[in-house]
């Protein structure tokens, strides 16, 4: 395997939501046809690109990915 594999791993976490927002999340992944793992994925992935934007975050020396990351 080479190295760019062993460092493209997932990791899981845990999210505890309230039901009504797990109930609306579950309505968006179907309208999107995205099962909610990757639809939260997807959501969190978004915020980091515009968090990233919006305080300059890729030209800062101490951000982990620099420019390895996929956006």
């Amino acid at each position: 395997m080479g190295e760019k594999q062993k460092n493209n791993k997932s990791e899981i976490i845990s999210v505890r939501l309230d039901t009504i927002t797990k109930d609306k999340l579950a309505y968006i992944c179907e309208l999107e046809y995205r099962p909610m793992a990757l639809q939260i994925r997807k959501i969190i992935e978004d915020y980091i690109k515009n968090y990233e934007q919006k305080f300059d975050l890729l030209h800062n020396d101490n951000y982990p990915g620099g420019s390895s990351l996929p956006w």
